[in-house]
């Protein structure tokens, strides 16, 4: 090869920029698209990656010279050993490789409990993927190939030719050695969780898909926390959390309370939980937003009554 591979820094800064420039993208989609990216909830990730998929498969082929914005202001490109652009179907490849395990990382199917083996199993694959792209990265220094260039047997290269073709010493083993004890571990953590007992309990994971079937509700969340205040007299307060993501939040915080969301959720746990008397506050979160990776918006309303106080204002 008759190019220099380009400098470690180069490329992570190219990658930064990139980012940066999706994050405008994403931004743009966000105040079109802002309706439809609050209802499909947490499936926006899969917009986002969509997104990102077409900008690299684009750039990084032989229809922009392998240069993503990034890339061009570095002077930096993708190409194959012999010189020649990426077509579109292995810069897609490449993309895809790159893009996924990013926005795959935290994606939860819809209408699948958030710790069941589907969602652990995408999870761990995707940050396998994610560590491995970074830790091979760092390791090879011989050509700085990591998983999505070897996958399409790419290069990034600086854009002017050397005089002298450069010869590449043997890539270490050292790498896809440890990286083989990292895949290791998660499937022997995805087989733990596969065969371990749920953390759940059925009046807990019961109530949970109650609330999450109110009608506007995206997704909902449950949580127990006890809170410590230390002081001259130590204290403890034990709270149960509810967390609501919906497509529309009141008018005013002031409309908060008497939110048929806030009403609903409320209605059910009392009737749900066993134990909701025990605790000093219960919690209420409605959150209205989108997270799409590149870009995110999120506005909230939060309400806390004691359970005797929730009682006299909206239990009838």
């Amino acid at each position: 090869m008759e190019y220099k591979i380009a400098k470690f820094w180069s490329r992570v800064i190219a990658l930064l920029i990139d980012t940066f420039v999706l994050g405008i993208i994403g931004f743009i989609f966000g105040l079109i698209f802002e309706n439809f990216l609050v209802s499909i909830g947490n499936l926006g990730l899969l917009f986002g990656l969509l997104v990102s998929i077409i900008y690299f498969t684009i750039f990084d082929s032989r229809l922009l010279n392998g240069q993503t914005v990034g890339k061009r202001a570095f002077k930096i490109q993708v190409i194959k050993k012999d010189g020649g652009f990426l077509s579109i179907k292995k810069s897609l490849i490449r993309a895809i490789i790159l893009c996924s395990p990013y926005f795959l990382i935290n994606l939860k199917l819809p209408n699948i409990d958030s710790d069941s083996i589907i969602n652990t199993s995408i999870s761990i694959v995707a940050l396998t993927l994610f560590i491995g792209i970074i830790l091979i990265y760092i390791l090879n220094n011989s050509t700085r190939q990591t998983l999505h260039d070897f996958f399409v047997e790419s290069y990034v290269t600086e854009k002017e030719k050397n005089e002298i073709p450069i010869e590449f010493n043997p890539i270490k083993r050292t790498p896809f050695y440890i990286y083989g004890v990292f895949i290791t571990l998660m499937v022997g953590i995805l087989l733990y969780n596969i065969f371990s007992e749920s953390s759940i309990d059925d009046e807990t994971e019961s109530v949970y898909k109650k609330i999450e079937n109110i009608d506007g509700v995206i997704s909902a969340g449950i949580s127990r926390n006890t809170t410590t205040f230390w002081g001259e007299n130590k204290s403890k307060t034990e709270s149960f959390v509810i967390t609501l993501r919906v497509n529309e939040l009141p008018n005013s915080y002031s409309e908060l309370d008497d939110s048929r969301f806030v009403q609903d959720a409320i209605e059910l746990v009392f009737a749900n939980v066993n134990d909701i008397d025990n605790f000093d506050l219960i919690t209420v979160l409605l959150v209205r937003g989108f997270d799409i990776g590149i870009a995110k918006k999120h506005q909230s309303y939060k309400t806390s009554k004691t359970p005797d106080e929730w009682k006299t204002s909206t239990i009838s």
